[in-house]
């Protein structure tokens, strides 16, 4: 089988080029024409403390801001709701429904593949914003929506910390100043049986200890307070939006021509050329399985077997072998010597008994071996 196989590939061998050229180059460009893309990119520049509070909630301090603007961004970008809401600033919600969780879920999975969030470098402040997407348009619409709801989900983030950081900083500062009243009575009460001892030459211990007391308390309540207010400014920012974790040093610009990544276009003329492959194996396996010419002695003995002829295994009949002259000079690469002819024409015209009987006595052998 293996050499009826051989044998079908290499005859008309050029004509399975077609297929080996034009099935690849057409994946080719069917992968051009699937992965052509319009890309916009924005460069974001991340605050390394915030403008109020001195430091950015969340923000790890052992890694870049670079690194925690972008883990920010796509920590974000995790939440449906979120990226619902970029949809909603785009054209998209004119090609969707965005009430249906049906269709917020295909939105969902187009932006969040169109979206892609890292820092410039291992150190530094910048962050590079790419989206991506078919129409060019879109693309802008996107970009320019992920950098406004992230500023408006991280002012509702900061309010909703401050707004919970108050009422536990306010909860300290009321224990602090019972405790300070507490201290300030215990003084007044220990000086008013001791006068003495507040005099600048006076010498008293214990009452040096209760101002002590009474000054660690004052502090905390100091501390505690200017914290509250610098939470109720950053409360302030946050609802007038003059507040944020980063700036906008590059803004996304509409993309002019589409932006194509040639490594994608391998799995298509990879899959062009196995197409291609698979449709010549098919063929050839076809025509190798259609063909009834002999080309080994193997295939003799399985003719033979198929007629139930008792017979040696013949490679050449020299009694025959002229019947088929004129058709070798024709066909000289698909036959052996005298076998193609009285196996298809002259074998199947005679009884099985007197071919058996001829064909013993053309090599030799006696007719009377029959019996």
């Amino acid at each position: 089988m293996s050499m009826r196989f051989l044998a079908k590939l290499l005859k008309h061998w050029y004509l399975y080029l077609i297929p080996v050229l034009v099935l690849p180059a057409a994946g080719t460009l069917y992968g051009k024409q699937k992965l052509s893309i319009y890309e916009t990119s924005a460069l974001l520049y991340i605050y390394s403390s915030d403008a109020v509070a001195g430091t950015n909630t969340g923000f790890n301090q052992y890694v870049s801001p670079a690194q925690n603007g972008s883990d920010l961004i796509n920590d974000y970008m995790q939440s449906n709701s979120f990226v619902v809401t970029i949809a909603k600033s785009t054209d998209l919600w004119q090609q969707y429904d965005l009430t249906s969780r049906a269709d917020q879920d295909i939105v969902v999975q187009r932006i969040r593949g169109d979206v892609l969030v890292n820092p410039t470098g291992i150190v530094g402040n910048n962050v590079t914003l790419i989206v991506d997407d078919k129409d060019p348009q879109l693309a802008k619409q996107i970009a320019k929506a992920v950098i406004s709801v992230i500023v408006s989900y991280f002012g509702n983030q900061r309010l909703e910390y401050d707004k919970h950081a108050e009422t536990f900083l306010a909860q300290q500062r009321d224990v602090a100043l019972a405790q300070l009243a507490k201290d300030n009575k215990v003084q007044a009460d220990y000086l008013a049986i001791h006068p003495d001892a507040n005099f600048p030459e006076g010498h008293d211990p214990y009452y040096e200890n209760l101002q002590t007391l009474a000054a660690t308390d004052q502090k905390t309540v100091t501390d505690l307070t200017d914290r509250i207010k610098a939470l109720t400014q950053d409360e302030a920012a946050q609802i007038a939006g003059s507040n944020n974790f980063f700036t906008v040093r590059d803004d996304p610009q509409l993309p002019l021509r589409p932006t194509l990544h040639l490594k994608g276009l391998i799995p298509y003329a990879g899959g062009g050329l196995a197409a291609a492959l698979a449709l010549i194996l098919l063929i050839v396996g076809t025509r190798t399985l259609l063909d009834r010419k002999v080309y080994s002695p193997r295939d003799l003995r399985n003719i033979t077997e198929e007629l139930e002829l008792d017979i040696p295994v013949l490679t050449e009949i020299p009694v025959l072998a002229m019947l088929t002259r004129s058709s070798r000079r024709q066909h000289d690469d698909d036959v052996l010597s005298g076998v193609l002819v009285p196996i298809l024409t002259v074998l199947p015209q005679s009884s099985t008994e007197v071919l058996n009987h001829e064909i013993r006595r053309a090599v030799g052998v006696s007719v009377m071996d029959d019996d």
